[in-house]
């Protein structure tokens, strides 16, 4: 459970954070290598224990063979674990954002939410700019 514990922490606080994700139509979805028990056991173990207290309200996927690490380039298969990692994937299957940390490095759920909303206000402002230049210009020809 050693990668579990590590990111305890982190998942307690997107879980506090979750409605705001909501809001913004941003799913929240966490992956781990560590097998379907373990995540049981973590998810019922007390915050006091390195658990989640059953605290977390977003899937907890598991990972075992590493496939999605392995494709997200982010698997250590020196010792089976995954590096802490973050993608924001847009509705179009796109990576936007991702934030690889090495062991003891923080982040703050606050930045992912602000990146989230500076993504999806550019994504509109450029929708916007696009309607505009691609209008076609209304030209009146005078009746005889």
């Amino acid at each position: 459970m050693s990668s579990l514990k590590l990111s305890s922490q982190e998942l307690l606080t997107f879980n506090s954070y979750l409605s705001n994700f909501q809001e913004i139509n941003c799913e929240i979805l966490a992956i781990s290598p560590d097998s379907l028990e373990s995540h049981i056991a973590w998810y019922c173990a007390p915050i006091q224990k390195n658990g989640l207290g059953e605290n977390v309200h977003f899937p907890l996927l598991e990972d075992k063979n590493m496939r999605i690490c392995k494709a997200y380039g982010v698997s250590n298969e020196d010792n089976g674990s995954a590096l802490m990692s973050i993608f924001v994937i847009d509705t179009n299957g796109l990576i936007r954002i991702t934030v690889c940390l090495d062991k003891g490095i923080h982040f703050s759920v606050k930045d992912i939410l602000r990146m989230v909303r500076d993504l999806q206000m550019k994504d509109k402002e450029d929708e916007l700019d696009i309607l505009r230049h691609s209008e076609t210009p209304v030209t009146t020809t005078p009746l005889d």
